[in-house]
């Protein structure tokens, strides 16, 4: 018997929901995010939303807005070609897992 396979925990999911969020466009450099707020739009707690906001924090996605809390950071031309050649790599790899775990069709 194979173990079960991993399922993203809520901080992961959080983190992946807000980072694809400011990747596409629809959280803007600049737009101020709350842990309250985001917790909200995603229907959790804010502990993982606080994690995640701090591993984008720590790889330069959101950043300090003063005493207001997080910002979306400003992003330049070389960080988003990075982040896009990032996801060619990953997300492949991404679906491919998921292909292979997912439950066949009844």
């Amino acid at each position: 018997m194979d173990s079960l396979p991993s399922q993203p925990t809520i901080v992961e999911q959080a983190y992946r929901a807000i980072l694809d969020a400011i990747c596409d466009g629809r959280l803007e450099p600049g737009e101020r995010l709350t842990q309250e707020n985001v917790a909200r739009k995603l229907s959790v707690s804010r502990q993982p939303v606080g994690q995640a906001l701090l591993l984008l924090k720590q790889q330069k996605f959101v950043c300090e807005a003063g005493r207001r809390g997080l910002m979306v950071a400003p992003l330049d031309r070389d960080f988003l070609r990075w982040v896009y050649e990032l996801r060619l790599g990953i997300d492949p790899l991404a679906a491919a897992g998921a292909a292979r775990n997912a439950a066949p069709a009844a």
